[in-house]
């Protein structure tokens, strides 16, 4: 599925702070992919919980975003996703601190998710309570789900 519309990559060395500010300028944006791939202590902070809550409330036609090497966000980070009205596609890959019970909020918050790709999410457990409810209450059309031991 491609979104249509503006992009933005974030990666190292954007400092947390001005997250707000470039957000502001952007409202438009309609795929963020946010991508760590590489990222050491010295490069600077990564996005955190915060951070994707102020995403969330900045960017009201967000339909795409990619979490990538984000080891800072957990389940508190992925509920604030629901502020994101308009979202249909999310790829997390190699989020450690996602769990089952993330998946669940989004799941239950995200209505107009109909594209979801797990990749290398070591934190979410056996439990399918978020699946289940994708496939009997979503808008699901395509899951894609690669190294999640706990899913399977």
């Amino acid at each position: 599925m491609r979104s249509k519309g503006p992009l933005i990559c974030v990666g190292s060395g954007l400092a947390i702070e001005a997250l707000p500010a470039l957000f502001s300028q952007f409202l438009n944006l309609h795929k963020v992919e946010i991508n760590y791939s590489g990222w050491a202590p010295g490069n600077g902070s990564q996005i955190d919980n915060q951070g994707l809550r102020v995403l969330s409330f900045s960017l009201p036609l967000l339909n795409d975003l990619t979490l990538s090497f984000c080891s800072e966000i957990n389940d508190s980070g992925l509920a604030c996703l629901t502020n994101c009205k308009m979202l249909m596609s999310l790829k997390l890959n190699s989020t450690p601190e996602i769990t089952s019970r993330g998946l669940l909020s989004l799941a239950v918050g995200c209505k107009t998710l109909s594209s979801l790709h797990l990749n290398n999410c070591k934190g979410i457990a056996s439990s399918t309570e978020w699946l289940e409810h994708l496939g009997t209450n979503g808008s699901l059309e395509e899951l894609v789900v690669k190294n999640c031991k706990g899913i399977g």
